[in-house]
């Protein structure tokens, strides 16, 4: 008997990729899942979604799309957070049993943390957190500790 392409697939027990797996990939990526979270989603190995990325343009370049996307937003807050921002607003209140509503702008100051993540990212040899071992010229002087011990019992000699 011949085998054919639906016959040898049939027994097997890998899930087949679907055309259908690109909008939903790149529906995952724009979530913020990565790859490892959307092989359990479509229920395959990290090996068979780099095989699926590979064979399929189309499904690669909706992952890259949701992930650009997803990232683009994450750094945008960032940025704003980092440099501080401003926003209307309504704000609801109620006196003596009369319910006002106010536009107002809120102001968010610069966030110290988000600026210096940002910074380290997008500059990372001028806003490094840890020293290079290898620069000699960082390393601190020696210190020189001399400690007196003296007896608390007996009064100290008047000094001339």
């Amino acid at each position: 008997m011949e085998t054919t392409e639906s016959t040898k697939k049939r027994g097997s027990s890998k899930p087949r990729y679907k055309e259908e797996y690109v909008e939903q990939a790149q529906q995952l990526a724009l979530l913020g899942l990565i790859d490892e979270q959307i092989c359990k989603v479509f229920g395959v190995t990290d090996r068979t979604l780099r095989n699926w990325k590979r064979n399929n343009p189309a499904f690669k370049a909706a992952l890259e799309v949701g992930k650009a996307v997803a990232d683009g937003k994450v750094a945008e807050a960032l940025f704003k957070r980092a440099c501080g921002y401003s926003h209307p607003d309504t704000v609801i209140t109620q006196f003596e049993g009369q319910i006002t509503k106010t536009e107002v702008t809120k102001h968010y100051p610069p966030d110290t943390a988000a600026a210096f993540i940002w910074l380290k990212n997008r500059q990372p040899t001028l806003w490094r957190q840890q020293v290079d071992p290898t620069d000699d010229n960082e390393k601190p002087a020696p210190v020189q500790i001399t400690v007196n011990v003296v007896d608390a019992s007996i009064p100290a000699p008047d000094e001339p």
